[in-house]
């Protein structure tokens, strides 16, 4: 069964359109009809507790800040390192120490 299209150019192989060719709610299959790739996930009932998957609301949202202060502080090094300054976990993304 074809759902429909998603974006342009998400296939990691050819950069081609991914096409959702899912059967059932459970399952989310994506494939490129260019070069053939293919990947699944298996979908998750956020109000579904006993499933192993499952994360509680406000543990998910702990996950995204330390994932957003991860990719904060490695931005803020990248940014020291190409001006040349010494690289410190401490610099802010200003290059000021915070």
């Amino acid at each position: 069964m074809i759902t429909g299209w998603l974006s342009g150019e998400d296939c990691p192989d050819c950069g081609g359109p991914l096409l959702d060719i899912s059967t059932g709610p459970r399952l989310l299959v994506l494939a490129c009809p260019g070069c053939g790739y293919s990947i699944t996930w298996q979908a998750t009932d956020p109000d579904d507790i006993t499933d192993p998957d499952h994360m509680p609301p406000a543990q998910r949202l702990l996950h995204v800040l330390a994932d957003r202060q991860r990719w904060h502080t490695a931005l803020a090094l990248a940014r020291a390192r190409a001006s040349g300054q010494t690289a410190s976990p401490e610099l802010s993304a200003t290059g000021r120490a915070a």
